[in-house]
């Protein structure tokens, strides 16, 4: 048997010139240690090193400038990093090179200044509202996974603090728990938890489990003073060059974030005195209130000598400002002339800013200390190498310089392990030599960097190498490097240069892994839109948009693409659209299908063609179509056959690529690691085989969709970015790049999950990245799988519901397990809703939001009530923790009252109510029953007694009490007073719109409420629910207002129910989708109790909120579909509809693999005709099993998980 070792997969950090440089390296006493934190020798330089150090620290260096004068590779630069590593990171370093003041775009003494601003520093002190103490108590509380699986997901977590004066326990949302392990709390340490931020930081451990026998060296603190909650001063450091550049563009609108947006030549915009002298303005007068304190830090200008006379003359003037930071110049030249004159100066520095200068002389290495330092960046570089092979290098070292024997180690490395060998000998820094400088050699040392490489002729391999051998000999790279080879959303390098240097850069994440980019000295704006970093604060931070607006709904503009003669797009309707269920070869079925679907008002139709006679006939379906007067735009829906592509592309208008499978295999869902030649050599085969159709698609003038699946990336997306809405967006990029590099530009963006709160993630990121990089196109929303009957109405209205309100796009499709002709009504309802939001502009005055998180769940949870002493009734079950509902009940209903607790859904036990898993949490009696109707009351109180909440109106609790009733206010009757003639204690249930002035919501700062209706009424049409509700959310979250609150929706009578619960999803679902709610409220006068009652809990359950019964994904059918699906899904509904927790997957095929189940415990798939196959997560665990079987077998399945339990029996 033979048993190997594997090396592990995890990801080595890059070594960089001076990653072994960890500080100076001296005694307390200021000597210089002869070996340590990295150095070896310069002793003098580094003892100069550590007093400009203290004189830093003790602020009595600011005005004064130093110069690091030596030959070079004697450490000059290495000092400088030195005393960066001293001073730590609260003092700004800021380093540059003398020849980045050079530029076309910029003054020379402006980036002169801008470097000076960089490098000093502004300590702002802000009160804050913290919770302080000692943990006590650490209990993460789970919950299901709200992404469905067998996972477990942490609802909150419950932590207890302690200080001096008093003990609190706190309810944590799951975001802060995960603060809380990256901060390895545990019980006994102190921490602080910012109030409105929620960030965690770990003081240390409690002076209290200090004992003389701990061996941990842990650092002890007391415990805190005062109350857990309290005010608390936190520093903030930034720089005055934040500061200019937060401000000088406070619109952004540039092109973006960071280096990673910059794709080529950026605009520089100089920042003007006018604005430098305000924000100084501002800074002194924080100074002189004590709000702030200046930091000078440290300048540090290297290859001094390439400046001229203008920026001499600068120095000499900045360095005589108040404020100004410490400059440290370092130059490795002589006698030489003062760039731009014909004078000559020592280093190139004119006399009279030489006499400014303490001047700090490095010396050249000597042998010996040569050795030691290639033996210390061998060490760090985990390279093996003998003594021989550094006396060897020592010696180049000497006849070249240090900085060219450090840098043969690595290529020296490489020619071992291609010998076979593990360490470095001498003959493998011979061949490296021999490989680098055959044709270098006659050239001095200092020419060497400056050579400009020509690699001819010879195989691929060979000019690899030796391009490798090159870089690390010189220092440079070529832009054409293809590790660096500059993509749409990658790098570019502003100057067209041949070469680039590569030895002093920053470190970035560049796609999937990081490398070290070449810092440009003439950067663009990093500012998009910009908002203040805390109130106050001079410092403003970028906020990242996702759509035109979010206080109104505003369409996001677009491009127009035209699929046959249908234009989507911003200046164009809404388009509804469909998918057929026939076989694709029945072309009589599927022409019929085609026709009704028209007649019914759709304005595009989507075909599956998975094979060659599909494409086949797909001709003949178009022609049928055109000759009976149907010029309906249709759609191929393509996955895993790119040549199928290509031949239907000749006659439909459209072609739909799922980038997860088109070009890439099956997703396996294994752990695959991927080197960047890996991924590059997969995104080569992708363009190899995307790229025909791309140019079939321009010649012919047909539009394409990309459209990601959730549930089908690729697995090289997956080992990289996860089954993640920023998975998806970067699979449809890659597709995008392609056609945009071949000017292809009529194609549209989908990205679909069965998860709405995923899918609505996943297209805000989408439509971030392209607002990033500049691109328009249109969007096609859809929720895939969303199942059949009001839960899939539900779910498609909550995720396109959600996106509409924010005015984003452009074409829609209401995935049904029904008749595609049945999805056209809640379509064209959806579009109807967005479009009228958008006409009018919806929504309310504007307002900063802060709180809201966009791009990935975070819940806000409002207090839950807690029983207060003397209260006769327990409170604490009016409201569920993970979503409550409320149902408006008549006096009517009173009259029965057995009755009104089944509607309720409450379990009787010998006619008396108990709550249950899906029991109405409270419920609202608009009119109370006299004070003599003793049954009704009675049946009230029954109610009370097992902790369901009773709302009255304030009027009718005033005329008619009913004990241990809550009070329904709203804002005037609170203003007024008039709730205080009610009993001491009553419980308040306060009404408020959301679109209130902030002085009218001033009043709930002194209320005591159990919980908040967000009430808008249904006839409003300009004022928009969803933005009101926002900008009330954010009221609260701004003034620590944790009051539960629900989504109250009055709908008028007549209503249908299709628009009730498309309503409902679109407006209490799109707050829902984003963490902003605690439950649901819908009256409907007319409509049926329980159709209001499962309505609420599929508006929770979609929402991923309060799990109530089973979950279904559910496929709408199409061509492939390889059972009658609608009768399948009715008769395993009917078996398993009692489960909650379980979800269930039905699929009539697994053509986008097992990944489209992405959120279900278990699938029931089509896996031949009359065959089906049986998974648990993504596995398949059992295969072809007779379709008449198959159901059993499920619930055999459920059963052996430990998933299954009883049907209830009905009394």
């Amino acid at each position: 048997m033979k048993i190997e070792e594997v090396q592990s997969t995890t990801k080595k950090q890059r070594i960089a010139t001076h990653t072994h440089i960890k500080g100076l390296g001296l005694e307390p006493t200021g000597k210089a240690i002869p070996l340590a934190a990295g150095f070896v020798g310069q002793s003098a330089a580094r003892e100069a090193g550590g007093l400009v150090v203290d004189m830093i620290r003790q602020k009595k260096m600011a005005g004064r400038a130093l110069l690091f004068a030596g030959p070079p590779g004697t450490g000059k630069t290495a000092l400088a990093l030195g005393i960066s590593q001293e001073l730590g990171t609260k003092v700004p370093f800021c380093p540059m090179v003398g020849s980045e003041v050079y530029s076309s775009e910029v003054k020379k003494t402006e980036v002169l200044m801008e470097n000076f601003r960089r490098a000093i520093g502004l300590r702002i002190k802000e009160n804050k509202e913290v919770y302080e103490g000692e943990v006590t108590e650490l209990s993460p509380e789970e919950t299901e996974s709200v992404t469905g699986g067998y996972g477990k997901a942490i609802s909150h977590v419950i932590i207890g603090l302690k200080t001096v004066k008093g003990t609190k326990q706190l309810k944590l949302d799951p975001t802060i728990y995960d603060a809380l392990i990256k901060e390895k709390v545990a019980v006994g340490d102190v921490i602080y938890i910012e109030a409105n931020s929620g960030a965690v930081k770990r003081v240390g451990r409690s002076d209290a489990f200090a004992t003389e026998y701990d061996l941990e060296a842990e650092e002890y603190v007391p415990l805190p003073k005062g109350e857990v909650h309290k005010k608390k001063e936190i520093v903030q450091d930034v720089t005055l060059h934040d500061l200019d550049a937060a401000n000088a563009r406070p619109q952004g609108g540039q092109d973006i974030l960071s280096l990673m947006g910059q794709m080529m030549k950026p605009r520089k915009t100089e920042i003007t005195d006018k604005l430098r002298q305000e924000i100084n303005k501002v800074v002194n007068r924080y100074i002189d209130e004590g709000v702030a304190e200046l930091v000078p830090g440290v300048l540090f200008i290297d290859e001094v000598h390439m400046l001229d006379m203008e920026c001499f003359s600068y120095l000499n003037r900045a360095l005589e400002s108040s404020l100004s930071p410490i400059v440290i110049f370092a130059t490795n030249r002589g006698i030489c002339s003062v760039r731009g004159t014909d004078m000559s100066s020592p280093h190139g520095i004119p006399v009279d800013l030489l006499d400014r200068l303490v001047i700090i002389r490095t010396e050249t290495y000597g042998p010996a200390e040569m050795i030691q330092i290639l033996a210390i960046r061998a060490q760090v570089e985990e390279l093996s190498i003998d003594e021989e092979s550094l006396a060897y290098l020592g010696e180049i070292g000497q006849q070249a310089s240090l900085r060219h024997a450090v840098q043969l180690l690595t290529p020296g490395s490489v020619v071992a392990k291609m010998n076979g060998r593990e360490g470095i000998c001498k003959a493998d820094l011979e061949e490296a030599i021999a490989s680098v400088l055959n044709t270098l050699s006659t050239l001095p040392p200092v020419q060497i960097n400056c050579f400009a490489f020509n690699f001819g002729a010879g195989t691929r391999a060979e000019g690899s190498r030796k391009l490798l051998f090159a870089i690390m000999a010189t220092g440079f790279t070529p832009v054409s490097f293809r590790t660096l080879k500059r993509r749409d959303n990658g790098l570019g390098f502003a100057k067209t240069t041949d070469f680039i240097k590569v030895s002093d850069m920053k470190r970035v994440k560049f796609q999937r892994t990081k490398i070290t980019v070449v810092k440009n000295s003439n950067p663009g704006s990093d500012i998009a839109e910009l908002r203040p970093a805390s109130e106050g604060s001079p410092l403003l931070v970028p906020v990242q948009k996702y759509c035109e607006s979010t206080h109104k709904t505003i369409r996001r503009k677009t491009r127009t693409v035209m699929v046959g003669d249908v234009a989507l797009g911003s200046e164009h309707p809404i388009r509804i659209q469909t998918m057929t269920t026939t076989d694709t070869k029945d072309v009589a079925a599927t022409v019929e299908q085609v026709m009704q679907i028209a007649d019914r008002g759709a304005d595009i139709v989507r075909i599956t063609v998975q094979g060659k006679r599909e494409a086949d006939a797909c001709f003949e379906i178009k022609n049928t179509l055109i000759q009976k007067n149907y010029n309906i735009p249709l759609v191929a829906d393509i996955h895993f056959a790119p040549s199928v592509a290509l031949r239907v592309a000749e006659c439909f208008d459209k072609i739909r690529v799922n980038p997860g499978n088109f070009a890439d295999r099956r997703a396996q869902f294994e752990k695959l690691e991927y080197t960047e030649e890996d991924y590059q050599q997969e995104l080569e085969h992708i363009e190899k085989v995307f790229i025909p159709l791309v140019e079939k698609c321009k010649k012919y003038g047909r539009a394409m969709r990309i459209g990601t699946n959730h549930g089908s990336l690729s697995d090289r997306i997956m080992s990289y970015y996860g089954d993640s809405p920023r998975g998806m967006v970067e699979s449809a990029f890659e597709f995008a790049r392609i056609c945009r590099k071949l000017d292809y530009h009529n194609f549209v963006f989908s990205m679909k999950a069965s998860n709405p709160v995923i899918m609505v993630q996943a297209y805000r990121l989408l439509v971030a990245e392209m607002y990033v990089q500049g691109w328009d196109y249109p969007l096609h929303l859809g929720v895939t799988e969303a199942g059949e009957g009001e839960d899939g109405r539900m779910k498609s209205a909550i995720g396109i519901g959600t996106l509409l309100q924010d005015g984003l796009g452009d074409t829609i499709r209401v995935s049904l397990t029904e008749p595609p002709e049945e999805e056209i009504d809640p379509c064209r309802k959806l579009a109807n809703l967005g479009m009228k939001a958008a006409q009018i502009q919806q929504g309310v005055a504007p307002f900063e939001e802060k709180n809201r998180r966009y791009f990935d769940f975070q819940r806000r949870t409002g207090d839950l009530p807690v029983q207060k002493e003397g209260e006769e009734v327990d409170y604490r079950g009016v409201l569920h923790r993970d979503g409550s509902v409320l149902m408006s009940v008549t006096l009517d209903q009173l009259k029965n009252p057995e009755v009104l607790y089944r509607s309720l859904a409450t379990k009787l036990v010998l006619g008396m109510p108990f709550k249950d898993l899906a029991t109405v949490d409270s419920i609202l009696l608009r009119e109370l029953p006299p004070a003599d109707d003793k049954d009704a009351r009675l049946a009230l109180k029954r109610l009370v007694d097992v902790s369901m909440g009773v709302i009255t109106p304030l009027s009718e609790q005033l005329t008619k009490p009913l004990p241990n009733a809550m009070v329904l206010v709203n804002l005037k009757e609170l203003s007024s007073g008039a709730h205080k003639l009610l009993q001491e204690g009553t419980r308040l249930v306060v009404s408020v719109r959301g679109d209130e002035s902030y002085e009218e919501l001033e009043i709930l700062k002194s209320t005591d409420a159990t919980m908040i209706l967000h009430d808008i009424p249904y006839t409003e049409e300009k004022t928009g629910r969803v933005h009101a509700a926002r900008r009330l959310f954010e009221y609260l979250s701004e003034n620590s207002l944790n009051f539960p609150v629900l989504h109250h929706i009055q709908f008028p009578k007549g209503i249908p129910r299709d628009d009730l619960v498309i309503s409902a999803g679109a407006n209490a679902g799109a707050l829902l989708v984003d963490g902003l709610g605690d439950g649901i409220l819908l009256e409907g006068p007319d409509q049926d109790f329980e159709f209001l009652r499962n309505t609420s809990f599929n508006l929770l359950q979609g929402c991923r909120m309060r799990n109530t019964k089973t979950e279904y994904v559910s496929c709408p059918s199409c061509g492939r579909t390889l059972f009658d699906l609608q009768v399948i899904s009715a008769e395993i509904r009917e078996k398993t509809s009692h489960l909650p927790g379980v979800s269930i997957a039905i699929m009539g095929c697994i053509v986008n693999g097992p990944g489209e189940m992405a959120d279900a415990d278990f699938g029931y798939v089509g896996g031949a005709p009359g065959k089906i196959d049986l998974y648990v997560g993504k596995t398949v665990v059992k295969r072809a099993i007779a379709m008449e079987n198959a159901t059993e077998a499920l619930i055999q399945l459920i059963k052996e998980h430990g998933r299954w339990v009883d049907p209830p029996v009905e009394e």
